[in-house]
């Protein structure tokens, strides 16, 4: 029961990082590749696009703490170490 918050944080990760992806390399490389499709933000692209990855940035830091109120050094130590283990079981398993 302890290590269930760990699958849950670590695919809301997963899923945050997945969703930001796009909007990041719009925002990076894809500024003069991509051709707009029949919907598109205009102007607002790149402000929307640089707060959405701003929000992701701030909040996996967020989701790798652990859920308890005053957690401690221990608490916390596995707590990260288990979260990153299933991210990278998770990417090993992708590729």
């Amino acid at each position: 029961y302890r290590f269930s918050p760990v699958k849950y944080s670590a695919s809301v990760i997963g899923l945050y990082v997945s969703y930001v992806t796009p909007i990041f390399l719009r925002i990076t490389s894809g500024r003069t590749r991509l051709h707009p499709g029949p919907f598109t933000l205009g102007k607002w692209y790149m402000p929307i696009g640089i707060v959405a990855v701003s929000w992701v940035s701030f909040i996996v830091v967020l989701l790798v703490f652990p859920p308890e109120v005053h957690p401690t050094a221990d608490t916390m130590s596995v707590y990260i170490k288990s979260c990153d283990f299933v991210l990278l079981i998770s990417v090993t398993a992708f590729l």
